[in-house]
């Protein structure tokens, strides 16, 4: 027995880091693969979509762009763990408090719940936002990156950046390059 609490006392700190380290790797991938299907969507129905981030709640979701329809029916909306937050690209984060979007809100509904009922998904003011466009390309309005951060330890981060052609994005687990552009 003693053995045991021995070799546990060794292992629980290696475990802890690696229990950390997949929770912020299973929220990049699930970020990136919201991406990845609103492209699929937008090139597939024709239509742009946005993917909006809302660092300052954590909270993130997948709509049809404003005007185009009034409710999103396969719209998602998800919440980031709380020991999460996001980090926007700073020319993004410029760019939305010059407008700071307009009143207007993109709704969708959430379809996913198991009781099958369903709920508004309103896209938050002053949240940040990658366009989505129907030839399958990223509207140049959209962040160059995206890092996503623990809270406590702010050295340990993902980042979602635009790949080099721009097309869609990728994760690293360095920043972008700012001499890239």
């Amino acid at each position: 027995m003693a053995l045991l609490t021995i070799s546990m006392a060794i292992a629980f700190p290696t475990l802890r880091r690696f229990f950390e380290g997949r929770t912020l790797d299973s929220e990049a991938r699930r970020v990136l693969a919201l991406t990845r299907h609103g492209q699929t969507r937008a090139t597939a129905e024709g239509i742009p979509m946005v993917l909006w981030l809302d660092d300052r709640t954590g909270a993130y979701g997948l709509s049809m762009a404003a005007g185009v329809i009034e409710e999103d029916p396969r719209g998602k909306e998800f919440q980031l763990d709380e020991d999460l937050e996001f980090e926007i690209s700073p020319e993004m984060q410029r760019r939305r408090d010059e407008r700071l979007l307009s009143t207007r809100t993109i709704t969708a509904r959430h379809n996913e719940l198991p009781t099958r009922s369903r709920r508004q998904v309103a896209v938050p003011r002053g949240a940040s936002m990658i366009r989505l466009l129907p030839d399958g390309t990223i509207a140049d309005t959209s962040p160059e990156y995206v890092a996503i951060r623990e809270r406590e330890n702010r050295d340990r981060a993902l980042w979602l950046v635009q790949s080099t052609n721009r097309l869609q994005y990728e994760l690293r687990d360095s920043p972008p390059d700012p001499r890239r552009r």
